[in-house]
């Protein structure tokens, strides 16, 4: 019986060291998206800012094939940004979500709660 109760400690503790480690996974690809996101917006904003400053010289000459040339490329710059938000707010919801199917931890729960004569809400 001390056997036993002695694997029965050591599987309770291992299983909580995996949860741990998946735990702590998720929250390192959360950051990872977060740092991801972090740069492209960044890559953005320097690519805004040279346009920005091609509107300036454009508006000062005047010229409208090259205002309405940076005027596109400004608003291809809004919608690379839109896609790269919503991929990346995609992303992140993936990674602190969990990646096991509750199908699955509901079946293995009511197993459990089976063998061991209990009954769940």
């Amino acid at each position: 019986m001390e056997v036993a109760k002695i694997h029965a400690e050591n599987a309770i503790r291992q299983k909580n060291q995996s949860l741990n480690f998946l735990r702590m996974s998720a929250r390192i690809d959360a950051t990872a998206s977060r740092v991801q996101s972090a740069v492209t917006t960044k890559k953005v904003s320097k690519s805004m800012e040279g346009v920005v400053k091609g509107m300036s010289a454009a508006m000062k000459s005047m010229n409208l094939e090259k205002i309405s040339t940076l005027m596109d490329n400004f608003e291809k710059q809004f919608e690379d940004l839109d896609v790269q938000t919503s991929v990346m707010e995609g992303a992140m919801s993936q990674t602190t979500a969990t990646n096991i199917p509750q199908d699955s931890v509901d079946v293995l729960m009511r197993q459990a709660a089976d063998e061991a004569g209990l009954e769940l809400n």
